[in-house]
């Protein structure tokens, strides 16, 4: 048996092949699959070319796959994927949200928290196999911590900057770049044009302007990672008394030397914080079956 690990977000969409020790046969990375964002045709658009790309040579039989995909709880979307899914005759096949791909890469089955800091960040306190859900409003809702809160703040931080209405920062120069304009309300229609995706893609920006010493960015860091660790303390009072482990995963985690310290600062002494060292897709991986 092999197994086939998916793990579709709001940025990008990662496949895995790996065999029953857990080594990666073949993988491939492409764009996002949210149906919430790109609809549900471009969803399994991304889904069949994914799973034709690394089951090319593999009889589909012999897979047994499981599907984490953002925004698929809501509506019928995850009974559409499914339906997708068995088309392909794979020997066994789940799905569910990229949530879970977190939530199992972190902990497992084990007692703790996970919390996703990627483009959108949501925390799942995992207790005697049921899981309570905190946070993860989508961009719109969300108070702050993810990639995209992140991007937007740094944004908006230049255009007030230029404006004269805020503080200088080195957001304004660094934005300009990233666009090529000389006036930063040029860079509005392409923003918009792009979404939550190309607002998420300013954050790496942030944190290296903040790294180089601007106290605007710096102050945009800690004010989200303030609130991320206010929603871990939400998600801590599940459990009593306990140490309590709180896995972090997701692509902000790459600034784990500055975020680390951030949070811990603003916990709960009860938490146990660490940077989950498996990706979202090995959690994919263990959910299509690996440890059963």
């Amino acid at each position: 048996m092999l197994y086939l690990g998916i793990d579709g977000g709001g940025t990008k969409t990662e496949f895995c092949l790996a065999d029953q020790s857990g080594n990666c046969i073949k993988s491939v990375v492409l764009g996002a699959s949210n149906p919430v964002d790109i609809g549900m045709d471009n969803t399994l658009a991304v889904l069949e070319k994914g799973i034709c790309s690394v089951c090319d040579t593999t009889a589909l039989s012999d897979i047994s796959v499981f599907a984490g995909v953002a925004g698929i709880l809501g509506g019928d979307y995850k009974k559409k994927i499914l339906a997708f899914l068995h088309t392909y005759s794979f020997a066994r096949v789940r799905a569910g949200s990229d949530v879970e791909n977190a939530v199992s890469a972190c902990l497992q089955k084990k007692d703790g928290i996970a919390v996703i800091l990627g483009t959108g960040t949501i925390a799942f306190a995992q207790k005697n196999g049921i899981q309570t859900r905190f946070g993860g409003f989508g961009y719109l809702f969300d108070e702050g911590g993810s990639g995209y809160a992140i991007g937007r703040d740094g944004i908006l931080a230049a255009l007030k900057a230029e404006e004269g209405t805020a503080g200088a920062t080195k957001l304004e120069k660094v934005l300009k770049e990233r666009y090529e304009v000389t006036r930063l309300w040029d860079v509005i229609p392409p923003v918009y044009a792009g979404g939550k995706r190309e607002v998420a893609a300013f954050a790496p920006y942030v944190f290296a302007t903040a790294q180089e010493g601007d106290s605007v960015a710096g102050a945009i860091i800690e004010r989200n990672m303030a609130a991320v660790a206010e929603n871990i303390n939400h998600a801590l009072s599940v459990f009593e008394g306990e140490a309590v482990p709180v896995g972090l995963v997701g692509g902000i985690t790459k600034q784990k030397s500055v975020i680390l310290p951030l949070i811990e600062n603003k916990l709960n002494e009860k938490a146990r914080l660490f940077v989950c060292e498996k990706t979202q897709v090995h959690g994919a991986l263990y959910l299509a079956g690996m440890e059963e």
